[in-house]
């Protein structure tokens, strides 16, 4: 099963079909510090979600479990806290379901109202 609704989740698919997807580290940020960016999600997961937007390491590493200590001592000194009172919870997806492996990312979530 998806997260995202049937409608974005048929875009998603034509998109992919047709290798229209955008690589990560050409999305411009809506916020940005020295290592990680905030970019929107251009298929959000809305199924269950107001807001899908993802914190994406600026350089290409084989895996999430690969990024260094500067750039985690980043997401969780500063961007964690700068997240906290501004979305609901975070998710990291492992390889068995990561569709982009190259580029360490997190989904960032604001869940609608009826699943808080």
């Amino acid at each position: 099963m998806t997260l995202r609704t049937p409608a974005m989740e048929k875009k998603y698919q034509k998109a992919k079909a047709n290798n229209d997807l955008e690589q990560l580290n050409e999305i411009a940020p809506i916020k940005q510090w020295k290592f990680w960016k905030l970019v929107p999600n251009r298929f959000p997961h809305d199924r269950h979600h107001t807001e899908n937007l993802m914190v994406v390491l600026k350089r290409e590493c084989p895996s999430f479990w690969d990024i260094a200590l500067h750039e985690q001592d980043e997401l969780f000194e500063k961007i964690g806290p700068y997240l906290d009172d501004k979305y609901d919870y975070i998710k990291i997806n492992l390889a068995s379901v990561r569709s982009i492996n190259n580029v360490p990312h997190i989904q960032v979530y604001v869940l609608k109202g009826e699943y808080k």
